[in-house]
This record gives C-alpha cells, sequence and structure tokens, in this order.
C-alpha cells in the first residue's frame, strides 16, 4: 500500500525498480504513488490467537449497543464483521454497520465505509462512493481518510485529477506527523506535481517517514543516499536504509543490499 495504502490496491500502483544507477534512478524512482492505506490504526487486525468462540460475549455486547443505536459500537461491530474477529468475516455485515454508523457522521465508519466501496467488498466497487465518504471523514480530520482521498485526487478515480488538492490533503495529513503523507509528499516533490520538482524536499519527507519505520520510504532514502540525490552522498546510509527496509521483508532493498554486497 509503493501504495500514494493505506499501502492497500489502497491505491495507486506499486513502484518500478528503483536502480542505484543514476542514469536510470529519475525514471525508475518516478513510479506511482501508493495505493490507498488499509484498515491498521482504525481496525482490530485479525492477528491474534484466540478463538472465535472466545470473543463472542465481546460480539454480543457491541451488537447490544449498535442495535441502540450507538454510532461507536455500530463501528466496532462492523470491525468485528470486516476482519472476522470475533465473528465469520462477512464484508456485506460490516458495511451495513458500518453505514449505520457512517449517517451519524462517525469518522471512522465513514473512512471504513469508503474503503468498502474502494475495494468493493460488501458493495459494488465504486471510487465515486469511495471518495464521498472519504470526504465526510476527511473534513473530519481522519488522516487515512485524507491521504486515501488525495490518492483519488492524484489519480483521478472517482473525482477530477487535482495534483493541487491531493498535495493539500497530503500536507493536513502529514501535519499530524502520519508516515504514509510524509511519503506520498516526498514522491510528489519527486515527480514535480503541484509542487517544484525536489530531491531535497523529497529526502527530508523521506526521511521523516523512514524515521518512523515505513519501509518504502527507507528504501527510496536509501536510494537518495546512493546517488547522491538531495542529500551527500554516503554508502554507509544508503545500507543503513537499504537493511531497515529489507528486515521489513521489502524485496528491492534485499537485492539492492546483495548486489552492494558482491
Amino acid at each position: 500500500m509503493i501504495h500514494l495504502t493505506a499501502q492497500s490496491k489502497r491505491r495507486l500502483k506499486p513502484w518500478r525498480n528503483i536502480l542505484p544507477m543514476l542514469s536510470l534512478f529519475t525514471w525508475t524512482l518516478i513510479a506511482t504513488l501508493p495505493a490507498h492505506a488499509v484498515l491498521t490504526e482504525h481496525v482490530i487486525e485479525n492477528t491474534s490467537e484466540t478463538t472465535i468462540e472466545e470473543f463472542n460475549p465481546a460480539e454480543l455486547q457491541w451488537r447490544a449497543l449498535a442495535e441502540q443505536g450507538d454510532a461507536t459500537a455500530q463501528y466496532l461491530l462492523g470491525n468485528v464483521y470486516y476482519t472476522g474477529n470475533g465473528a465469520q468475516r462477512n464484508y456485506s455485515e460490516a458495511v451495513k454497520w458500518y453505514q449505520m454508523s457512517a449517517l451519524q457522521d462517525y469518522p471512522d465508519a465513514q473512512y471504513g465505509l469508503g474503503i468498502a466501496y474502494n475495494k468493493g467488498q460488501g458493495v459494488k466497487q465504486s471510487y465515486i462512493e469511495s471518495a464521498k465518504w472519504y470526504l465526510k471523514a476527511a473534513k473530519q480530520g481522519h488522516p487515512m481518510a485524507q491521504i486515501d482521498l488525495g490518492v483519488q485526487h492524484h489519480e483521478g478515480q472517482g473525482v477530477k485529477r487535482d495534483y493541487q488538492l491531493a498535495l493539500t490533503y497530503f500536507q493536513t495529513a502529514a501535519k499530524e506527523n502520519h508516515r504514509e503523507a510524509q511519503f506520498n509528499l516526498g514522491l510528489m516533490y519527486l515527480k514535480g506535481h503541484a509542487v517544484k520538482k525536489s530531491y531535497d524536499d523529497a529526502a527530508q519527507y523521506w526521511q521523516m517517514a523512514a524515521e518512523q519505520g515505513h519501509r518504502d520510504a527507507q528504501f527510496a532514502l536509501a536510494s537518495l543516499y546512493l546517488n547522491g540525490l538531495g542529500v551527500e552522498k554516503n554508502m554507509k546510509e544508503a545500507q543503513k536504509w537499504y537493511r531497515s527496509a529489507a528486515s521489513q521483508g521489502h524485496q528491492k532493498a534485499i537485492r539492492q543490499l546483495q548486489a552492494l554486497n558482491k
């Protein structure tokens, strides 16, 4: 999700090859922005080994409150069905509860509904609908909605392509120190979309995101250090950030380290 997401399809198309050779670097690094961010901080990840039966009491608790119209409970119940934590995964049921909560202006539910429409989970896929719900959440300060809406404006998905508006949404989320927004801003500066092309600014934003563990930013930053673009050429720093990205399973970083160590 490289996703301009959502690190997820979250989204913009994956990166092309980012090669160390200066003659190829610019063209290969100018890849599409990452896709929109997946439900991470806002949705309980299905990583627990606890059995579904053990979650049932919580599911029943959320349902009781949700049926009484509680927006938070409706959103959380939607998460139960979206992730499969506490009940069998059911995207249609998740959308039903997200919708109820979203109509009460609950921003996380509006964002969840936007993701469902973006990915066609439980509803017919529609970028127009995803943009509509992302916008509602973005207006309430939801950073992931701002990022994903920025991606859709950058790609012209369900909305008019507008680099300036995409930039604005990324900048707004980046002010909250959101690493995905910082990464996307780096790509905007690299590509010169709505801003003057600048390796210096790209390096600055990728440094911020890399320090927060964003593996694509770590890989991109390493490539800048390797080639001395926007930063002073520094093999040790390049290897350091390639290792950081590789430790998170970044395949291009792994291959680059292998090539550098030959």
